[in-house]
């Protein structure tokens, strides 16, 4: 990797939350959960801008229903998502 993409990566936030916080002293699991969390959200709007760029309809989820984004911005309704069940047993067996 160039050091101007490293550069890039650390600018918009994607390595240096995970980095920083591996090399905490402090480090904890749940500041490594917070810094993935903020690096998927940065890769998913730098994603989402550059899916807008190609001028080619996508696709997105918005309140359990799938929509089509078309270039001009119009959402076509494509289908509604199921809601997933939270059905787990209370006890769980290991092998």
């Amino acid at each position: 990797m160039a050091k101007n993409e490293l550069n890039q990566l650390i600018k918009e936030g994607l390595l240096g939350p995970v980095f920083g916080s591996r090399l905490s002293s402090s480090c904890e699991e749940r500041d490594i959960l917070g810094a993935i969390i903020r690096a998927s959200s940065a890769a998913t709007k730098k994603a989402s801008l550059a899916a807008m760029k190609t001028k080619q309809p996508f696709l997105i989820a918005e309140n359990g229903k799938v929509y089509e984004v078309q270039p001009s911005g119009e959402k076509k309704f494509i289908k509604e998502l199921e809601t997933p069940t939270n059905d787990f047993p209370n006890n769980f067996i290991l092998p």
